[in-house]
Parts: structure tokens; sequence; C-alpha cells
């Protein structure tokens, strides 16, 4: 075993993050990336492949356009690492889910991890793990990286690990019909935010125009744009935002489960 995939979903960046670097720490020779953030793909792995899948958390829960994304991904009892990056709440059941949908697709889960991003509502007014991961973030999942190949190393691996989280699932709420906006006197029509959309919420003849039943609230847009232009103005975002910076202000740690 020689060989990495790593497989993410990661708009703003921060899934993407954790996940290079747990590759870097676990150190096999060749190392492949496999973005889902825009795109499905159904590869299928070998039993002598070892898979990272990472997704961030939304609500406690695994997004369900992360579930599309990996439907076609096929292991066969491929070993598996699954990594979920949260905004500094909780991350509820978000690991386990992915930990059996993981396992659903011939995956055998030997680890599994929360690590924390920067929240998708976080700004300079209400920061909520602001610039997370932060270095000490990325020297963890190193670490943990290196934890997973000595594990694989001495051959003693737990078939699909329990991790925390309950079943039935938390309950998915229904997301409420509302999107950034775009303040056209800042927009320079760059048209970056219709190409980092992973909805395709963002009209792609005017950027000014937001299907706001595809999006996703996943804040790629927003913390992307280069002149400022795209803003979440909706009092229940900055509710949310306000909220969260004073009850989730105390910086958490990974969780691992190895």
């Amino acid at each position: 075993m020689n060989t990495i995939n790593q497989i993410f979903f990661s708009p703003t960046e921060t899934t993407k993050k954790i996940v290079n670097k747990i590759g870097n720490g676990i150190g096999f020779s060749q190392q492949f990336e496999t973005d889902i953030t825009l795109y499905k793909n159904n590869y299928n792995f070998k039993e002598s492949d070892l898979v990272i899948i990472g997704a961030p958390v939304y609500a406690g829960r695994i997004p369900e356009v992360v579930i599309e994304r990996i439907s076609d991904l096929k292991g066969s009892n491929s070993l598996a690492v699954v990594v979920v990056v949260y905004g500094n709440r909780e991350f509820d059941d978000a690991l386990l889910e992915l930990r059996d949908l993981a396992t659903d697709k011939g995956f055998n889960v030997i680890s599994a991890a929360a690590f924390i991003g920067e929240h998708s509502f976080s700004d300079s007014i209400y920061p909520i793990a602001a610039d997370r991961p932060n270095e000490k973030d990325l020297e963890l999942a190193f670490e943990y990286g290196e934890k997973i190949k000595s594990l694989i190393n001495s051959g003693d691996i737990k078939n699909n690990i329990s991790v925390d989280g309950n079943r039935p699932y938390k309950e998915r709420k229904q997301a409420a019909a509302f999107s950034p906006i775009t303040y056209k006197d800042r927009c320079s029509l760059c048209m970056k935010c219709v190409d980092l959309c992973p909805t395709n919420a963002i009209d792609k003849n005017n950027p000014l125009i937001t299907e706001a039943q595809l999006c996703i609230k996943c804040a790629a847009c927003v913390k992307t744009c280069p002149s400022n232009a795209r803003v979440f103005e909706n009092e229940y975002i900055k509710s949310v935002a306000k909220r969260l910076n004073s009850l989730c202000n105390i910086p958490k740690n990974p969780s691992i489960f190895i």
C-alpha cells in the first residue's frame, strides 16, 4: 500500500487543507486529489487503496450535496479515513453519518476525525473560529496522519471504528430560501463566484442573480470575492452569527478516533 486517494468537498478550502495535511502526514509516495466540490465522481477503489474522505458539517449533518457527490464511489473493503470539519460549535452526528456512508459504499473505516474550520457565517463583525484551521490545527492534522501510518504499518486495524454520534441522525432542518446578495457597484463581473459555486446557484450570465433555492450557504462566494461584493445581509444569518460568536468563542480541539 503506497497510494492515498484524497476525496473532499470544500467550498472554502478548509476541509481541503485538513485532508491535505493528513495525507502529508501519512506520507505514502503517491497521493491523488479528487475535489468533489463542483463535480460528482464514480471511482472504484481496490482493497489495496487507502482513501481519505473529507466533508464540512452543516447544522450537525453532512450536506445533502456531499451525499449526492459520493453516491457513486465504490470500495472493495478499501481502507478509509473519514474527516469532518465544523465551525467550532459541534459536529453532532456528521462524523457518524460520514462513517456510515463510507461503510455502505464498501469502505473499511479504520479511523475518523473532526477538525475545526472557520464557520461559513463568520465575518469581521462576528468572527466564528476565524482563520481556522490555523498552524496548530495543521500540525495536529499532520501528526494524525503519522498515527494513521503507524496504525497501518502495525497491522492492528479495527474494522469500521466507532465514532461519536447518534442514530437516528439529527433532524435535517429545511433551509430557508435566501442567499448572499451582490452589491452591483462593487461587482467587477470577474465571475469568480460563478466558478466556485458548488450548486450552480449563481447565474452564469449575470452574477448579480442568485437562485436562492439552490444556495447551500457555504459562503464560498462571500469569502473569495475580490471586491467584497457578495454579502450575507439576511437577518437570520446575522442573528445566528451573533449567537455563535457569543456561545462558541472558546477554541475547540480536534476529536480523533483511532
